[in-house]
C-alpha cells in the first residue's frame, strides 16, 4: 500500500542520530505523550506523500526526544540519511484521545476567532513547547495574524473551544496577553 492511499499525520521529526547502531531520535511537539510509543510503524520522509513505511523496534523517551530503533536500519549512513525527515503514522493506528486533546495535525491552518468579539485572530501553525525549568513544562498554540506572530498559552483561559466540524478554535481573555 503506498503512503498516498493511507490517512497519515505527522507526529514528529528526526532530531538527530543515537549512538552508531542506526538508532535516531525524534522530536514530538508532544514529548513524553506523544503517540509514538504506541504505534509499531511509522513513516518517514519529507511528506505524507514520499514517505516510506518502517518498522519500529523499540522505542523509549528520553529527556531530549524519543530514541526510535527501526527495524533495517542498522548502520549510521542508513539513519543519517533520515535526519531532518519527517514522521508520520496512519491515523487509524493512534489512541483515542480524551475530550480536549487534538493531535496537531487536526489543528493546522484552522481559523481563531476571537470568542468575545467574533473577530478572525488568525491561522494556527504550531504547537511550542518550553520548560522554564526541569519541573515545569509550558505549551503555547501559536498563530499566524496579519499582525505577526501570536503565542498563546495553551490552558483554558485563553483556548475557548475547538470546533473540529466546523473546522475553528475560539479564543478568549486575548486582552489579558502580555
Amino acid at each position: 500500500m503506498s503512503s498516498s492511499s493511507l490517512n497519515l499525520i505527522e507526529i514528529g521529526k528526526i532530531s538527530r542520530l543515537h549512538g552508531y547502531e542506526g538508532a535516531v531520535v525524534v522530536f514530538t511537539s508532544s514529548g513524553k505523550e506523544s503517540a509514538l510509543g504506541d504505534v509499531a510503524t511509522v513513516w518517514i520522509g519529507p511528506s505524507p506523500e514520499k514517505a516510506s513505511s518502517y518498522s519500529i523496534h523499540s522505542a523509549s523517551w528520553m529527556p531530549k526526544g524519543w530514541k526510535i530503533e527501526l527495524t533495517n536500519v542498522e548502520s549510521e549512513e542508513t539513519a543519517k540519511a533520515l535526519v531532518g525527515m519527517r514522521v508520520f503514522a496512519e491515523r487509524e493506528s493512534l489512541p483515542s484521545l480524551e475530550q480536549n486533546e487534538f493531535y496537531v495535525s487536526d489543528l493546522l491552518d484552522l481559523p481563531a476567532y476571537d470568542r468575545d468579539t467574533d473577530k478572525l485572530i488568525g491561522r494556527f501553525v504550531a504547537l511550542e513547547e518550553s520548560s522554564l525549568d526541569k519541573s515545569v513544562k509550558a505549551s503555547c498554540w501559536l498563530f499566524e495574524t496579519k499582525d505577526g506572530p501570536l503565542s498563546v498559552p495553551a490552558v483554558a483561559h485563553f483556548i475557548h473551544s475547538v470546533d473540529l466540524k466546523q473546522k475553528k478554535i475560539w479564543l478568549h481573555n486575548l486582552r489579558d496577553l502580555p
